[in-house]
């Protein structure tokens, strides 16, 4: 008579439930960590596209403002023809809400003549803050600034309501 050999091959049921539930904890903690990883994700994409648009603002901002103050280095007097303002175009306009305006000379690479302006609107149907530039009145390139800005205020101190 033959003798018949039993062998550990099999699987029993308390390992295949054991093996369950270990993958059941396992799974559960990947999946919580995936769902924290892509919630977060949103207002780090908000917070970095907000920290962007502040520093191409304040880029464009702080140079048109040092442009538009100061001297005629030929002669040492002020200079008339450059100022801010916030009601005035300066002819270089679009059809949205005016901001800011500067106007300046650039003495360096351009004639007496040629009179530099910078405007910033606010685009509240879009929520956009765009700069307009032009010369002497001629035809304006616009640059979008920032995008989901809920609204603009612009103080000048002294007024600036300069020509």
């Amino acid at each position: 008579m033959r003798r018949v050999r039993r062998t550990e091959a099999g699987v029993t049921l308390v390992e295949l439930l054991v093996t369950v539930v270990i993958m059941s904890l396992i799974m559960g903690g990947l999946a919580a960590s995936f769902v924290t990883a892509f919630r977060s994700t949103a207002p780090n994409t908000v917070r970095i596209r907000a920290s962007n648009d502040a520093q191409i603002i304040a880029g464009f901002l702080v140079r048109d403002a040092q442009s538009a103050g100061g001297t005629d280095p030929a002669t040492g007097t002020i200079d008339n023809n450059i100022g801010v303002s916030k009601s005035d175009a300066g002819g270089c306009s679009t059809a949205t809400s005016l901001k800011l305006r500067f106007s300046w000379i650039d003495h360096l690479t351009t004639t007496s003549s040629d009179t530099h302006v910078a405007n910033y609107y606010y685009d509240s149907s879009t929520k956009e803050l765009v700069r307009t530039s032009c010369t002497n009145g001629g035809s304006a390139s616009s640059l979008t600034l920032a995008s989901n800005i809920e609204r603009v205020d612009t103080t000048c101190i002294p007024e600036c309501d300069a020509t």
